[in-house]
């Protein structure tokens, strides 16, 4: 009887350190996506995916930097874009919601809102200098609006 119950434990101590390990494993492999995906709007992070796929000689490198450079700007404005009609979209549904709401659910929707864009500028996808339409540590984007902003 001792042995069956020996060997039950060691299963399901097993399992559950299998558990344990797969949860975290797979947490790693999230984060890191998502970070992929969130430097693929900055300008280095998109030029990188991208050199990485063609893996271009020397010669041809020169040739599609200028490319890869614009492809990442309107890229990253138009992740922006994006943002601004999100947020929109949500200060549109608290002016809808406000009448209906008591002041406590107005205060958790509005930390709510405040989580959510903290999260993009507390991680480097906020406007703050050298990503968002700012000017950025290079300089304003040549040809571009003032601050950087994308086409003229």
């Amino acid at each position: 009887m001792n042995n069956k119950i020996k060997i039950t434990g060691i299963i399901i101590g097993t399992l559950l350190i299998g558990f344990v390990i797969g949860f975290l494993v797979n947490g790693r492999l999230v984060r890191t996506r998502v970070s992929q995906m969130k430097n693929f709007y900055t300008e280095k992070g998109a030029q990188h995916a991208f050199m990485r796929v063609i893996d271009p000689t020397p010669e041809q490198m020169e040739q599609i930097r200028p490319i890869l450079q614009e492809h990442a700007w309107q890229n990253r404005d138009l992740y922006f874009e994006y943002r601004e009609n999100q947020q929109q979209l949500f200060e549109h549904l608290e002016d809808e919601l406000r009448p209906y709401l008591t002041e406590a659910q107005l205060a958790r929707l509005s930390e709510l809102k405040n989580r959510w864009q903290n999260r993009f500028e507390g991680r480097g996808l906020g406007r703050g200098p050298g990503f968002g339409r700012g000017p950025g540590p290079h300089g304003p984007r040549p040809g571009g609006r003032p601050g950087g902003g994308g086409p003229p």
